[in-house]
């Protein structure tokens, strides 16, 4: 990764001259068009604000080259669409990604999709969102997705929204870490799955794979009672996703992402009901991760 500066503050994070802004700034608990939150970052302002038209949900406590992003997290569906929908609310939870961005709500920014991947799929390009099977079911009844053109616009605006985000970031720092969050279905593969997977298997740059060992060693390194935290890589999902394909286009050589599929330990897979306990103790191996991992790479040890 060229031209980034390492250098060392109290926050592991700011370029030298850029003092990041605190949460203390922060504007909580609102509704935001896209206009104005675009508006917001571009003048490097803190907010915590879902879209008004329900297509996201923004933290940023803070600007730092760290962003947490959860795709799936959202089940927002029009009520226009259940009547063409072969699959009732209750079956699509299932195949959706609950709470995963309340797993990382502690970091400095969080970006996660509300609809659901049924309506559009974010990981997936503009082109194939507007999917008519999930998983090998039949979403639609006459197999035609019913508000494709709508489905595609608000695909357009999450990824207008992300990219304005991490072009500003990239223009505080020089580069970005990005956590693209997941989670999977266990109770149907008949066989041990990871307690993380890393997905790695379109990376074309050297320091990905590096950067992927590194949260491997990092997860491999915690030690948490009464919880085993095997990890795979390219075991159960091997991120093929849009998102990565998308960053490596727009952001060639300024973001390393970790595609991370998290097994579903901490909820009911059929209904979304979180383990409170197991929720818990998996937010804080996970936030001790992305620490460790942020400050490995922050001294330079990916060089």
């Amino acid at each position: 990764m060229k031209n980034i500066n390492h250098s060392k503050n109290s926050n592991n994070y700011a370029k030298t001259g850029v003092n990041p802004v605190r949460s203390s700034e922060t504007v909580s608990n609102s509704k935001l068009c896209q206009t104005k939150a675009l508006a917001k970052i571009r003048e490097q302002q803190c907010f915590d604000a879902l879209d008004a038209d329900g297509i996201w949900k923004l933290s940023i406590k803070q600007y730092v080259p760290l962003l947490c992003v959860a795709l799936h997290d959202g089940s927002g569906f029009p009520l226009e669409l259940e009547q063409h929908c072969l699959l009732a609310a209750a079956d699509r939870i299932y195949e959706e990604d609950p709470h995963t961005a309340e797993l990382v709500v502690s970091q400095p920014i969080v970006l996660s999709g509300m609809d659901s991947r049924y309506y559009y799929d974010l990981n997936r390009s503009p082109e194939h969102c507007d999917q008519t099977t999930v998983f090998g079911r039949r979403v639609w009844k006459n197999d035609v997705h019913p508000l494709s053109t709508l489905a595609k616009q608000r695909h357009e605006k999450f990824y207008e929204l992300f990219k304005v985000l991490l072009d500003k970031l990239v223009e505080l720092y020089g580069y970005c870490l990005i956590i693209d969050i997941h989670s999977y279905n266990y109770s149907r593969i008949d066989r041990e799955t990871p307690l993380f997977n890393l997905g790695t298997i379109n990376y074309t740059r050297q320091e990905e794979h590096l950067f992927a060992r590194q949260w491997q060693q990092a997860l491999a390194d915690i030690r948490f009672p009464g919880i085993k935290i095997p990890v795979a890589e390219n075991d159960v999902f091997k991120g093929e996703g849009y998102l990565l394909r998308w960053l490596q286009r727009e952001f060639p050589q300024t973001c390393l992402t970790i595609c991370l599929d998290i097994k579903k330990i901490y909820c009911d897979e059929a209904t979304g009901e979180l383990y409170p306990l197991q929720f818990r103790r998996l937010t804080q191996i996970l936030n001790k991760a992305i620490r460790s991992t942020t400050h490995i790479f922050q001294e330079g040890r990916l060089a």
